[in-house]
C-alpha cells in the first residue's frame, strides 16, 4: 500500500529532487531535473533494510607495499535482498499514475529491477546511495520493462543521484558473456549496470518518451556500465560516470543526447556511440583496455586489450565537442563508417601498450577475456600464438576506419605526457586513415612533452598504417595551415607530364634516337623532344616550361 506521509527530507524532494538536499547532504552541489508526481520513500514504504557493505583490504601481489580494497566478495552487513518488495513498489507506483521512489542514503542489495514508465528512481547523491547487484544475479542491475510487443517498452522515467555497483566478481556468467564486442547483442542475460531497451515500438509519437539519467555513477559491472545500443526515444545522459566495468563504459544507441560523461578503466571503449542527427559534448574517456583479473580497487592491470578510448560508429550528421581521450591502450578516437560529422577532440598519450621501438606490452586479442583465457585456448587446441605487442606507430590519436566519408575533425594531439614522473603512452602520430576513408578534413596540432624523453612526436599522418592513396583522398592541415602528405600541385602536374612522355618514350624504344653531346643539346631543345645522351646513353626528354632535360624516371639530366 502506498503512503503519502513524508518526512521533511522527502518533502524537499516533492517539488523536484532539489538543490536544498544536495547542498546540505552531499558534496555534489549540482542542479537536478524536476520530477513529477508524488514521492515515495522506499524505507518508509516497504522497510527495505539500509544495509552496509564491507570489503577487506589486502596487498597487491605485484606491488606488496600497495594496499587495495578487495571487492571480489563484498560482505553485506545488516542488509538483505528486498528485490521483490522494491519491484512491487515500482509496479504499484506505475499503476497509480507514476511518481518518484526515493532511495535515501545507504546501501541497497537487489538481484535486478525492472523499471516502469513514469516511475523515477532517485537517490541522495552518488556518494550516499549505492545499489548493489547480489551475487549470481547474472542480469542488469536496472533495466526498463520489456513489453509484449504491442504497448512498447517502459519509457519516460529518470534515474538520478545514485551509484550502481554491478558486483562483477560475484557474477557467474559464461565465457561468451564476457565479450561485449560490436557484434554481440547483450540483453537480459548480461550484467550491465543500466540496460535500456528500444522505446519506439507501439508508442504514440506525441507522447513524451524522454528517459533521463542524471548524476549517476556505474561501476564494477560484468558488462557495460550503461547500455542503450538498440535504444531510441530521446534518452538523455547528463553528468554520468562509468568506471571499472568489464565491457564498455557507455554503449549508446541512436537518439541519445549526452553531456558531461566520464569513463575510466573500462575493459573496452569508454564510449561506444552509434547514433545520428544529434549532438554531444564534454566527454572524457581514459585508461580503456586495461583488464583486471580480480576485484582490486585501483589495482594493477595484468593484461591489456588495445581498444580506442572512444568509438563513433555507423552513423552520421553529428556534432561532438569537448571530447578528451587520454591514456587509452589503442587509438584515442576511432571514426568507423561515419559520415558528415564534426568532432573536436583532445587526444593525449594514447597507444598505452607501446613504449619505444623495441619494446611494448603484451596484449590480449579482442576475442579473449584476458591472457589466461588465451593461453587456455592455445593449450586446448594445440596451437601457440604469441601475445601481440604494439608499437609506437600501431595506434594514432584519431583513426578513420571503414567507409568514413566527409567528416571534419579538429584534433590537438600529444605524443606522451609524464605522470608522477613516468612517461605514459606513445602516440607517435596524430592521424591515420584506413580501409575506404575518404574526403575527410582534419586540422591537427601534434606535439610532445619535453619530459617524455624518447617518446617523440613524429609525422602528423601515420605513414605506417596509412596507405599513400588514402593520403591523397583526404585532407590534413597542420597548425600553420600547411597541407600535409600530398604532393604540391606543380609536382603533381610534372609527374603527369613525365608519365605521358614515358609512354611516348616506350613507343620509341625501337626507333634509333640521335645521340647528342652536352654541347649540342641546345639544338634539340623543343618541348617533348626525345634524344639519347651521348655520355650516359640515357634517353632524355626536353621540358620547355622548366627548361630542363629529364630522363625516363623524371630525374634532371645535367
Amino acid at each position: 500500500m502506498l503512503t503519502t506521509s513524508f518526512s521533511r527530507r522527502t518533502a524537499l524532494l516533492a517539488g523536484g529532487i532539489g538543490t536544498a538536499l544536495f547542498a546540505s547532504n552531499t558534496t555534489e552541489a549540482v542542479a537536478a531535473p524536476k520530477t513529477s508526481g508524488p514521492v515515495y520513500n522506499v524505507l518508509e514504504e516497504i522497510g527495505a533494510i539500509n544495509g552496509a557493505i564491507q570489503h577487506t583490504a589486502k596487498p597487491n601481489r605485484n606491488r606488496p607495499n600497495w594496499v587495495y580494497v578487495d571487492r571480489s566478495k563484498p560482505r553485506i552487513v545488516d542488509g538483505e535482498d528486498k528485490t521483490k518488495e522494491i519491484q512491487a513498489l515500482i509496479n504499484d507506483v506505475h499503476s497509480s499514475g507514476g511518481g518518484t521512489i526515493l532511495f535515501p542514503a545507504g546501501n541497497y542489495v537487489v538481484s535486478g529491477l525492472q523499471l516502469e514508465s513514469s516511475v523515477n528512481i532517485a537517490g541522495a547523491g552518488t556518494k550516499n546511495t549505492v545499489i548493489y547487484l547480489a551475487d549470481k544475479s547474472n542480469r542488469p542491475v536496472l533495466m526498463n520493462r520489456l513489453s509484449d510487443g504491442k504497448t512498447g517498452n517502459a519509457y519516460g522515467f529518470s534515474i538520478t543521484d545514485l551509484t550502481i555497483d554491478g558486483n562483477r566478481w560475484g557474477q557467474t556468467l559464461d565465457w561468451y558473456a564476457k565479450h561485449p564486442t560490436n557484434n554481440t547483442d547483450p540483453h537480459i542475460g548480461m550484467g550491465h549496470g543500466i540496460l535500456l531497451h528500444q522505446l519506439h515500438r507501439g508508442i504514440d509519437p506525441e507522447i513524451d518518451r524522454e528517459t533521463t539519467l542524471f548524476n549517476v555513477k556505474v561501476r564494477y559491472c560484468y558488462h557495460s556500465g550503461v547500455h542503450t545500443k538498440d535504444h531510441g526515444g530521446e534518452v538523455r545522459l547528463f553528468n554520468a560516470r562509468a568506471f571499472f566495468n568489464g565491457g564498455y563504459g557507455f554503449n549508446l544507441g541512436w537518439d541519445v543526447i549526452y553531456s558531461g560523461l566520464t569513463a575510466g578503466n573500462n575493459e573496452f571503449q569508454g564510449l561506444y556511440s552509434e547514433h545520428g542527427s544529434g549532438s554531444a559534448g564534454q566527454v572524457k574517456s581514459f585508461n580503456s583496455g586495461f583488464i583486471l583479473e580480480d576485484g582490486l580497487l585501483n589495482g594493477i592491470s595484468y593484461a591489456t586489450r588495445p581498444v580506442p578510448g572512444a568509438t563513433i560508429a555507423n552513423v552520421g550528421h553529428q556534432v561532438i565537442t569537448g571530447l578528451n581521450v587520454q591514456n587509452n591502450t589503442g587509438a584515442g578516437l576511432q571514426l568507423h563508417n561515419v559520415r558528415s560529422t564534426v568532432v573536436q577532440v583532445l587526444a593525449d598519450s594514447n597507444n598505452m601498450c607501446a613504449t619505444t621501438d623495441d619494446a611494448g606490452w603484451y596484449t590480449v586479442g579482442t576475442e579473449f577475456f584476458n591472457d589466461k583465457d588465451q593461453r587456455a585456448y592455445e593449450k586446448a587446441n594445440g596451437v601457440s600464438r604469441e601475445l601481440r605487442r604494439t608499437k609506437p606507430w600501431s595506434f594514432s590519436g584519431v583513426e578513420f576506419t571503414g567507409e568514413s566519408v566527409g567528416n571534419l575533425v579538429m584534433v590537438a594531439s600529444n605524443a606522451s605526457t609524464p605522470q608522477s614522473g613516468t612517461p605514459m603512452g606513445h602516440q607517435r602520430h596524430a592521424v591515420a586513415f584506413k580501409d575506404k576513408a575518404r574526403e575527410n578534413r582534419v586540422i591537427a596540432v601534434h606535439t610532445q612533452d619535453p619530459a617524455a624523453k624518447d617518446r617523440v612526436a613524429k609525422e602528423v599522418i601515420n605513414p605506417v598504417t596509412t596507405a599513400p592513396e588514402l593520403v591523397e583522398q583526404n585532407s590534413v592541415q597542420d597548425w600553420a595551415g600547411n597541407e600535409l602528405g600530398k604532393k604540391p600541385d606543380a609536382l603533381v602536374q610534372l609527374q603527369k607530364q613525365v608519365d605521358e612522355l614515358q609512354k611516348r618514350v616506350d613507343g620509341l624504344s625501337q626507333v634509333k634516337l640521335p645521340r647528342v653531346s652536352k654541347a649540342d643539346r641546345v639544338k634539340y631543345q623543343t618541348d617533348g623532344t626525345v634524344v639519347v645522351d651521348a655520355a650516359s646513353l640515357r634517353m632524355m626528354v626536353w621540358f620547355e616550361d622548366r627548361k630542363q632535360w629529364r630522363d625516363a624516371n623524371g630525374r634532371v639530366v645535367l
